[in-house]
Parts: structure tokens; C-alpha cells; sequence
């Protein structure tokens, strides 16, 4: 595991997220933030981002923790 693993992700956290300062990729986003958050960000977002497959999959990821 590369030292790159300690300071951001991708698809997977290898080390507590509390100690991960960055992340790629809004299907991540449930992971490090509130739904309320993610709502208020989602109030900006265009066509050309909701209809991307990183949102629909950040949504499903929403969907299936409720």
C-alpha cells in the first residue's frame, strides 16, 4: 500500500477516514458528508452533473443507507 493511500482515496479507505484529508469523486461524498450537505451543494449542480454516472452512483450509495 503506497503512501498516497494515506492522504486520499478513490473507491476504497485503506486507513480511517478521520485521517484522510482528501477523496475523489462525488460517490464519496456520503462518506464524508451529511446528507443535508450534500443536498446544499446538489441545489448549484447542472444537467452535465446529474446526469453523470459518479452522481448516480453516489445516490444509489445514499439509497441503500437509509
Amino acid at each position: 500500500m503506497g503512501l498516497a493511500s494515506r492522504f486520499s482515496f478513490e473507491r476504497a479507505a485503506y486507513w480511517p477516514l478521520n485521517e484522510i484529508f482528501g477523496y475523489h469523486g462525488m460517490f464519496n461524498w456520503p462518506k464524508v458528508m451529511t446528507p443535508d450537505q450534500i443536498e446544499a451543494r446538489m441545489r448549484h449542480a447542472t444537467s452535465y452533473v446529474t446526469e453523470s454516472a459518479h452522481y448516480k452512483e453516489m445516490r444509489a450509495l445514499m439509497a441503500s443507507h437509509k
